[in-house]
């Protein structure tokens, strides 16, 4: 019997110390909180901190590793302070545990760590506003991208990179006609920019302005030197002059992308494809 309740008592420690934990969040929703990564093969789990660098993005700075010893305490072992180790994380769906204050004492850490000061310094500098919205639109979040960029857009609304990232931001959030306004404005002032064409042809198409994004293509495929883009620009283009039945707009790109897509598998077949169709 007092096997049994020593059993219990053993199971319902380390439950407790294991179950603190949830692994249910993603980096982008752990900015400026202590996390836990996943336990480590040697039973230890990595922890530290995340935050924004203006320039790398999204970073992991590692406190150090931990392990829940069988009687439920917390064995750490601290990163030597000679040893900054620094991680800049990529877009993914890793999730991680957000470190609840119940466990701050036992791996000695505090709330926001010294260090944290000097990336907060100039928090709504247009710099780093700007890196916040491109931040969380890279981690497909555009409507906390948009609390920054608009933000940014009162201060100075002609910050280079500005418009790029507002028209991703509303495109994402299919709000196409407020990405199309500040599109035709931007590529006003900046005619070479492709891409801001490649969200302006998303949200004429999402809008069904057929006609209007042909055109788009068209001063597109003149200024990009992005060769996918180009390649998708004149499938687009024979597509849509095809279904059309137009011969000679048909003609004109078709003989552009025999000579850009002659090495694409399968191209040249569809392109002989419409020409055989239009000319039936």
């Amino acid at each position: 019997m007092r096997y049994f309740i020593w059993l219990l008592l053993f199971f319902s420690i380390n439950t407790y110390a294991q179950t603190d934990l949830k692994f249910d969040t993603r980096y982008i929703d752990a900015e400026d909180k202590w996390v836990s990564m996943p336990i480590n093969r040697d039973s230890t789990h990595n922890y530290g901190f995340v935050y924004l660098d203006n320039i790398a993005g999204l970073t992991f700075h590692l406190e150090g590793t931990y392990k829940i010893s069988v009687d439920g305490n917390i064995i750490l072992k601290k990163q030597p302070i000679t040893q900054i180790i620094k991680q800049r994380l990529s877009v993914s769906n890793i999730k991680v545990a957000v470190i609840p204050i119940s466990m701050f004492k036992d791996l000695q850490i505090k709330e926001n760590p010294d260090w944290l000061k000097a990336y907060k310094n100039g928090e709504n500098e247009v710099s780093r506003l700007l890196k916040l919205g491109s931040t969380h639109n890279a981690w497909n979040q555009s409507d906390r991208a948009l609390i920054y960029l608009q933000k940014l857009e009162q201060i100075e609304p002609k910050y280079k990179g500005l418009s790029y990232e507002l028209s991703f931001a509303y495109n994402a959030l299919k709000e196409y006609e407020k990405a199309i306004l500040i599109l035709d404005k931007a590529l006003i002032a900046d005619p070479k920019n492709c891409e801001l064409y490649k969200e302006l042809l998303y949200a004429q198409m999402n809008l069904k302005q057929v006609d209007k994004a042909m055109d788009s293509n068209k001063l597109a495929y003149d200024v990009c030197s992005d060769k996918n883009f180009r390649m998708q620009i004149l499938r687009d283009l024979m597509y849509h002059y095809y279904t059309k039945k137009d011969k000679e707009q048909f003609k004109i790109w078709a003989k552009k992308a025999k000579i850009e897509m002659a090495t694409v598998p399968g191209a040249l077949q569809d392109i002989a494809k419409w020409e055989a169709e239009l000319n039936k």
